[in-house]
């Protein structure tokens, strides 16, 4: 019984590896396709301001702001729930379920895009005189027309990481639209197409993307038959996801429009610098997620929640190992981060401070969301959720006129980890697993004399921790990661 009790031990711990190594490719590829896709994107933005002007850049900055509130709420959560539904089929290798999910999918989307898009388009000059901004009317317009396709898209793209294609992910979502975008731009505004050139490329661009995302599907599905699916069986998933990622995207936006309600503008755009910059440092779990998401569905499936833990242990892990390494940076050089924005930032170093904090901390409790929406515990991740939201709200409402900005900043990081935790000790209870990795502890006492130590070598000359940055980065990674950590990241790096 015992060799019986050590061979399937064996076993479950190699699987586990294997997802891992999984998990470590697919970020490694999304990492750099996603860093590739914002730098894409940052040149379609620098191209249409100095060709087109800064007011222009505006109008477009508005719509895709709709563009990232609709493609979330058209799909009815299903860009969510077909990492749970679409990625446990996949690891149980039924391609006619994973076929019928998307096909049934995109039909949902279209039937709800099209009323939705005809509302964006014969209201356009309301929402425009809304906005105080008459010009405006011509980009909702067309922002109408092209609604079904947006959803299509998004909902076409996210659905790879089902498949576990982060190279096809990145390639069309990132990497293909924004490069798209960049050279069709030029072209319409030499062909004096007007205001609606950046907004027309772009929508034109994920069109084009929408195609090659078909024929994707249609060589990667050749010869499946689909299933015959409904949506109703998937409808109270979906919608649940639908309203967490709504309520999640409230959590972190809403810090931002709290400042811009109570500070002046010039607060407003320090905070939003010093917001997006600590974003990076949760980054890591963030790459991790691309692939994380359909594995613990089909782990749940199978009754493996060891093999769960293990492996929500293992990807925390990595990702606070690269927090940690991030979050030193920004401890040593705040100014020169915010440096990157311009001149005029540096009342952002607090905030910075405390957001990187909080992104640490997240990042050290784990993909703890994840694992509720794909094990059947979706209702509370979305109580959570809307618990959070509502502190966050109250937190910026009463901090924000005393403290500025840093209120805001403690307002959002503290209703982050607070719904972290809540979730981890949810977890605990009704799973009986415990992915927080106790590797934490040790981490936190190597960042904290690692900080006191570049913070002396500062003191002497601003520039000797840079020359310390890469000895401390390799202890972190020796005594953080373990010697199955490293042979993955080896024998992926020996795979190229």
């Amino acid at each position: 019984m015992a060799v019986q009790g050590s061979s399937h031990k064996n076993k479950s711990e190699e699987e586990v590896i294997s997802h891992a190594r999984e998990v470590a490719r697919g970020g490694a590829i999304a990492f750099v396709g996603k860093i590739m896709g914002m730098l894409l994107s940052l040149g379609f933005m620098v191209l249409i301001s100095r060709m087109a002007g800064a007011e222009i850049l505006g109008y477009f900055s508005m719509i895709f702001t709709f563009y990232m509130i609709m493609v979330r709420f058209v799909p009815l959560g299903l860009h969510a729930s077909v990492l749970k539904y679409a990625g446990e089929a996949y690891g149980k290798g039924d391609l006619s379920f994973v076929k019928g999910f998307l096909k049934m999918g995109s039909k949902i989307i279209l039937r709800v895009s099209i009323p939705a898009g005809l509302s964006f388009y014969f209201l356009a000059r309301d929402l425009a005189i809304f906005f105080s901004k008459p010009h405006f009317t011509s980009y909702i317009r067309l922002f109408g027309i092209f609604l079904p396709v947006l959803a299509l898209f998004y909902f076409l793209t996210e659905s790879f990481k089902a498949l576990r294609r982060t190279d096809l992910l990145v390639l069309i979502q990132s990497i293909g639209l924004f490069s798209l975008s960049c050279l069709v731009f030029p072209i319409l505004w030499k062909a004096n197409i007007g205001i609606s050139s950046p907004a027309l490329s772009f929508f034109a661009s994920a069109f084009v993307m929408v195609v090659l995302a078909i024929f994707v599907y249609r060589r990667f599905f050749s010869g499946v038959k689909a299933r015959q699916l409904r949506f109703s069986p998937f409808a109270r998933v979906s919608l649940l996801l639908m309203a967490s990622g709504l309520f999640y995207l409230f959590l972190t936006q809403m810090d931002t429009l709290m400042v811009g309600y109570f500070r002046p503008p010039m607060e407003v755009g320090i905070y939003s610098a010093a917001s997006r910059a600590a974003l990076f440092v949760g980054f890591g779990l963030n790459i991790v997620n691309y692939l994380f998401p359909p594995i613990i569905s089909y782990l749940f499936s199978l009754g493996k929640k060891g093999e769960i833990e293990s492996l929500g242990r293992r990807s925390a892990r990595w990702a606070f190992t690269y927090a940690l390494i991030l979050g030193l940076v920004y401890a040593v050089y705040p100014l020169k981060i915010l440096g990157i924005f311009g001149r005029g930032f540096s009342s952002g170093r607090e905030p910075l401070l405390i957001l990187t904090l909080a992104q640490i901390l997240s990042v050290a409790i784990g993909s703890v969301g994840y694992v509720l929406s794909m094990t059947e515990h979706q209702l509370f991740f979305f109580r959570v959720t809307l618990i959070s939201v509502i502190l966050n709200f109250a937190g910026n409402v009463l901090l924000i006129p005393l403290w500025g900005t840093m209120g805001a900043a403690v307002s959002t990081g503290f209703s982050l980890i607070f719904s972290k935790i809540l979730e981890l000790v949810y977890i605990r209870r009704k799973l009986g697993i415990w992915v927080f990795s106790y590797s934490v502890l040790k981490g936190t006492v190597l960042f904290l004399g690692s900080l006191v130590l570049l913070m002396f070598l500062k003191g002497f000359r601003p520039w000797l921790p840079l020359i310390s940055f890469p000895i401390i980065m390799g202890i972190f990674v020796l005594f953080l990661l373990d010697g199955d950590d490293r042979r993955i990241f080896l024998s992926f790096l020996r795979s190229f």
